[in-house]
C-alpha cells in the first residue's frame, strides 16, 4: 500500500520549496539594475539632454527576453517646448536609446514634411510635445508598436493631412499607428483612411481607442486594437466599435518589396514551430532517422529591388539539414563579402539531392528512369554527396 502526505501538507512542502528557490535565486539577480533614472542620457540625445522634468519616466512594457520600451520627458542641454517627449527602447542602460522623438519627421517617411506631436482638437496646432503613452513590444522583443499624431505645418498641400478645428468638417486624418520591425518604421492604420471589410473606416475616436487595456502584439507582428468605426456598413451605435486584427505586408517569403518586414515576421513566425518539431524529434528518439531539410529554391540577392525589398538569388544562399545522420553544429562554405556568390566549398543543389538520396540509402547512379529514349537521374547529370556533414 503506497502511503501518501495529505494535501495540506504537500502544500506546506510545495510552498516551502518556492521560498527557497526564490531564496537561492535572489529576486533580482542582477541587484537591481537601474536602466534609466533622473540626469541619465542615452543613445541618441544630444550633449547635455537628460532625463527630467516632473514626470521623467513611464509607461513601461518589457518583452520575454528584457528588451524594455517606455516614454520619457527630456530636461537640458537644447530641449525645446516641442521635442521633450521620446519613446526609449534597451535591454541595460549601456544600450538604451530614442526609438521616436517628438518634433522628429515623420519615421516612415511615408509623410515626408510632417513631425510627431500632439495637436489641439480645437485649433488643429501643435500643442504639446506629448507622445500617447501606449506603446507596445511583441514577447519575443522583434516588433513594437505606438500611436502618434502628425502634423503638416498647418500646410494641407504639404502632405495631405486635416487637422480636427472646431466648426471644421472635413474629417481628421492624422492619427496613424506605427508597427516597428529593426529599423523599418510602416504605418499600419490611420484614422478616417484605414478602410474595414464593409467599407467602414477608423474614426476620429481611434486616438481614445488606444490604451494598454486595448492594444496587444504578438511575437509574429500581428497586432489587435479597438477602435471606433464611420461610416460604410456602420448604423448609429449598433456596430461602431470593432477589434481590429493584422499586419502590415503581404507576409510571404517572397519579398521582392520589403524583406525586412516580411522575413523577420516569417521568421519569427516558423522559429518556435521549428524548434518544437525537432526536441520533439530528439525526444522521441525519432531524430537519428528523420532527415529535417530547411531551405528554398534560391535566396534572396544582396541589391535591393523596389527599395527594400530583394530580388530572387542563386549564386549564394543558404540551407540547413538536422537529424537523419548528419553531423550538425557546423557551417560548410561562405559567399563573399555582400553575399553575391558563394566562394569557399560552393555545393550546387545536385549535391544537397544526391546526400539526401545518400542518407535514405539510396544509389543516384542506379535510381534512375526512362524520359526520351534515355535513363534520367534525379540529379540530373551528377552529384557528390556532401561528405563533411555525414
Amino acid at each position: 500500500m503506497t502511503n501518501h502526505l495529505p494535501v495540506s501538507q504537500l502544500s506546506a512542502l510545495a510552498i516551502l520549496s518556492m521560498a527557497a528557490s526564490l531564496t537561492a535565486q535572489s529576486l533580482l539577480p542582477t541587484k537591481g539594475q537601474i536602466i534609466a533614472q533622473p540626469g541619465d542620457t542615452a543613445i541618441g540625445l544630444a550633449t547635455g539632454e537628460v532625463f527630467g522634468g516632473t514626470s521623467p519616466f513611464d509607461t513601461p512594457v518589457m518583452s520575454a527576453n528584457g528588451l524594455t520600451l517606455f516614454r520619457g520627458t527630456l530636461t537640458g542641454g537644447s530641449v525645446g517646448t516641442f521635442d521633450n517627449r521620446a519613446l526609449f527602447v534597451g535591454h541595460t542602460h549601456a544600450d538604451l536609446k530614442v526609438l521616436v522623438r517628438t518634433n522628429q519627421l515623420d519615421p516612415s517617411n511615408t509623410f515626408p514634411n510632417s513631425v510627431l506631436v500632439q495637436l489641439s482638437s480645437g485649433s488643429g496646432l501643435p500643442l504639446s510635445s506629448n507622445l500617447f503613452s501606449n506603446q507596445r513590444i511583441s514577447p519575443n522583443g522583434t516588433f513594437l508598436m505606438f500611436p502618434a499624431q502628425l502634423y503638416d505645418g498647418g500646410n494641407p498641400g504639404a502632405d495631405g493631412l486635416n487637422h480636427a478645428q472646431t466648426g471644421v468638417t472635413i474629417p481628421a486624418n492624422d492619427t496613424v499607428m506605427y508597427w516597428v520591425t529593426g529599423t523599418s518604421f510602416l504605418i499600419l492604420a490611420r484614422q478616417n483612411i484605414t478602410t474595414m471589410v464593409g467599407g467602414a473606416v477608423l474614426s476620429s475616436a481611434m486616438t481614445g481607442a488606444f490604451s494598454h487595456q486595448a492594444t496587444a502584439l504578438n511575437s509574429t507582428g500581428t497586432a489587435i486594437f479597438k477602435s471606433d468605426l464611420a461610416g460604410g456598413d456602420v448604423v448609429g451605435t449598433d456596430n461602431n466599435t470593432a477589434w481590429v486584427i493584422g499586419g502590415p505586408g503581404n507576409l510571404q517569403w517572397d519579398a521582392h518589396s520589403d524583406i525586412e518586414e516580411n522575413h523577420l515576421r516569417k521568421a519569427a513566425e516558423t522559429d518556435q514551430p521549428v524548434a518544437a518539431l525537432l526536441t520533439d524529434l530528439k525526444q522521441r528518439g525519432l531524430l537519428d532517422e528523420t532527415l529535417v531539410l530547411w531551405g528554398g529554391e534560391f535566396g534572396r540577392s544582396p541589391e535591393a529591388e523596389s527599395g527594400k525589398g530583394r530580388d530572387h538569388h542563386n549564386l549564394g544562399f543558404t540551407m540547413w539539414l538536422a537529424g537523419g545522420g548528419i553531423r550538425g553544429g557546423q557551417v560548410i562554405g561562405a559567399t563573399d563579402a555582400i553575399g553575391l556568390k558563394a566562394v569557399e566549398q560552393p555545393h550546387h543543389f545536385r549535391d544537397i539531392h544526391t546526400t539526401i538520396l545518400h542518407q535514405l540509402g539510396l544509389d543516384q547512379h542506379r535510381l534512375t528512369y526512362p524520359h526520351l529514349g534515355r535513363n534520367e537521374r534525379l540529379t540530373f547529370v551528377e552529384g557528390s554527396v556532401i561528405q563533411e556533414i555525414i
